[in-house]
Formats: C-alpha cells, sequence, structure tokens
C-alpha cells in the first residue's frame, strides 16, 4: 500500500495488505510497521505505527493531533484506509505544513480512520474545516495504546492477514485454492545484534525449535545484523508462537527484532 507522502513504505506482504518490513527512509519518507490490536468498545483496529515512535517513543506525555475521520468505506477494519489517509495529508499540507516525518501513526477501524501527528494544535484548530472529521488533542489513553504496541500486535498483524487472504482466495477460486491450515507460510525476521557480541545472539537463535517449524539463521548484511527464515505449516497460533519467541530470546541475548515479514508459497493452480 503506497500512500501520495510516502516514497517507499514497504515491499507488499501479502494480497490484501502492506508488509511489516520497513524501508529505509529518506528525508521525505517514513516508515510503518502495521499491527493488528483489539479495542474495547470498537474491535478489531490495525494500527499503522511509524518506525521512529515505536524505537524512540518518550515515556514522558508527548502532545500529539488526533484528527478522526469517518471512512469513506466502512464495514472492516481491513479496508484500505488509503483514499481517506491520501486525501487528509494533502489537506494537512496545506493547512498546517504537514511533513512525512509528523506523522506518528493511523488506525483504521470498522467506521473511523485515527491519524495521530505532531505540529501546532490550536494553530491548525483555529482553522481546521474538513468533511466528516473531528480534531482533537490526543489524550493520555491514546500515546498509552500506541506505546504498549509490541511483537505480538505485530506477529498478529502477519498471522490474521495471512488467514484473510486464503480466505479470500478460496471465495475466488473455490477448492482449488488450499485452505489457510493447509499451506506453508514463510516469516522472515530482521535481527540486530546491538552492542553484543553477534554470535550469543546467533547462537540463541540456533538454539531454537518448533515443531512444523523448518528455520535457519543467517548473518545479514552489515556487523550487527542476523536474519531468520523459517517455513511454518501455517496456523495463526504457530506463526504468532514463532515470532514471538525467537524476537524474545535475540531480546534476552541483547538483540532486537527490527523487520519481519510473512508470505504464502505460491499456489499453483490447473486453469
Amino acid at each position: 500500500m503506497r500512500f501520495e507522502f510516502i516514497v517507499a513504505l514497504c515491499a507488499s506482504l501479502m494480497a490484501l495488505q502492506p508488509s511489516p518490513v520497513s524501508a529505509q527512509p529518506a528525508a521525505s519518507e517514513i516508515s510503518l510497521h502495521p499491527a493488528w490490536i483489539v479495542e474495547e468498545g470498537i474491535g478489531d483496529v490495525i494500527v499503522y505505527l511509524s518506525d521512529d515512535f515505536r524505537k524512540s517513543a518518550p515515556l514522558d506525555a508527548e502532545p500529539l493531533n488526533l484528527v478522526t475521520i469517518h471512512r469513506s468505506n466502512p464495514g472492516d477494519a481491513r479496508n484500505s484506509p488509503q483514499k481517506d489517509v491520501n486525501s487528509l495529508h494533502k489537506y494537512l499540507k496545506a493547512n498546517s505544513g504537514f511533513m512525512a516525518k509528523d506523522l506518528v501513526a493511523f488506525a483504521s477501524s470498522r467506521d473511523l480512520v485515527r491519524f495521530y501527528f505532531r505540529g501546532d494544535h490550536e494553530a491548525l484548530a483555529a482553522r481546521f474545516q474538513y468533511p466528516q472529521a473531528t480534531l482533537s488533542k490526543a489524550n493520555a489513553q491514546d500515546l498509552a495504546r500506541l506505546r504498549s504496541i509490541g511483537i505480538g500486535d505485530f506477529s498478529r498483524f502477519i498471522a490474521k492477514s495471512a488467514t484473510s487472504e486464503a480466505d479470500l482466495q478460496r471465495q475466488i477460486l473455490g477448492d482449488r485454492a488450499p485452505p489457510a491450515e493447509d499451506r506453508t507460510l514463510e516469516l522472515k525476521l530482521r535481527i540486530e545484534a546491538g552492542s553484543v557480541d553477534k554470535s550469543q545472539v546467533l547462537a540463541a537463535l540456533e538454539r531454537k525449535h518448533f515443531d512444523d517449524v523448518t528455520s535457519q539463521v543467517a548473518v545479514g548484511g552489515g556487523d550487527d545484523k542476523l536474519e531468520f527464515d523459517a517455513r511454518i505449516r501455517f496456523s495463526e497460533s504457530l506463526v504468532q508462537k514463532v515470532m514471538n519467541e525467537v524476537c524474545a530470546d535475540a531480546a534476552r541475548s541483547g538483540g532486537q527484532c527490527v523487520g519481519w515479514s510473512g508470505r504464502f508459497e505460491p499456489i499453483h493452480l490447473t486453469l
């Protein structure tokens, strides 16, 4: 999914959703990781969280603006927010000097898109006029929710998006497309060893084994980069288990997961 203010968001994960693997941003770009959370009173919410905020969100309260849009395609959190986000971006850029680096996150739920960004709230509020939208200040609960998003939420996005993709293919192709549980998902994790000895993190990951999973760890680009590749007999719970445990083991050894993606192996059909 590409937005006009993002030159390179990510490579594709699946047919339905953008990849959680972020690209290296230039000055005019921003990288977003999609996460799947559940909010009380709202239900399923897909949050596209900026990599900068995820890595360095301050513990003290950070003033953020919040624009809440009544989305143009309601009905499912998975519906693309691209049209609404692009339109709002044009408005903010023209009326507040908004730049890509100001974006913290946007959240897609059944009926709403919520857009969180930095900027002069009072100056914007004095002239804010955008159809089907309201402007407010993000509250402490909003900030706490964004800061709480972690590997478990990113892994849930990969797992549930995979199920959605398989279900859609079966709606289109019928029984010729296998159900999700009969398919293999390729999970790739990028890990930074940080300041510790890379061999320490590598050893911890090479000891990791799961049923119905084949995996390997390789040295990636750069002195402190590792790549964990796994082929998983698909289930949502197993995909989440592998990603959550591998990233937790990396963290205990002084490393951290910084990128992730999942993709079903292709299906071959005779037409």
